[in-house]
């Protein structure tokens, strides 16, 4: 069965989920001190005490975490555009979860959805969720695999013969 477009669609919108994190990272990167800055002023804001020094530790290791998440998210696309319907139902899993905690932002904190905050985040798992979800892109992940027929039938032959002959 020939690989859907609905199914490249949704790997390389999943690509460009991960780039645009990787982009996060790097504008992270690239304003460090403002981050780090901006949450000592938090924290101030809030009650608590925290140095510049302890939250370059915390926002190095939520990015480190972050990247590494974004490692395995691209691995997912890998075995979506492979086919594996359990990465497919991974991928609008992680998509819905994405929507319903931008959703859950904007209405308990009032968090507006814009360029700069997650608009294009926000699109792209919506995009993502509808390629994935095509019938096209269904019965693509859910065909039967010639492998694993092959060693299906290769389990009955064997078996077969190594019955005794009456």
């Amino acid at each position: 069965m020939k690989r859907p477009l609905a199914t490249v669609a949704g790997t390389l919108l999943m690509v460009a989920r991960t780039f645009s994190g990787v982009i996060v990272i790097i504008v992270a990167g690239l304003t460090w001190r403002e981050f780090a800055r901006s949450l000592v002023e938090d924290a101030r804001l809030k009650g608590g005490q925290i140095t510049v020094g302890e939250a370059g530790v915390v926002l190095t290791i939520v990015l480190v975490i972050y990247g590494l998440a974004l490692l395995l998210y691209l691995l997912l696309a890998l075995f979506v555009y492979l086919g594996h319907n359990w990465a497919r139902i991974v991928a609008m899993a992680f998509a819905t979860i994405s929507i319903i905690l931008a959703f859950t932002d904007y209405v308990t904190n009032g968090v507006q959805i814009t360029l700069r905050t997650t608009l294009a985040s926000l699109a792209l798992d919506i995009l993502i969720l509808l390629a994935l979800s095509s019938s096209p892109a269904r019965l693509y992940a859910r065909r039967p695999r010639t492998e694993k027929i092959r060693r299906r039938e290769m389990g009955k032959s064997l078996s077969a013969s190594d019955l005794p002959s009456a």
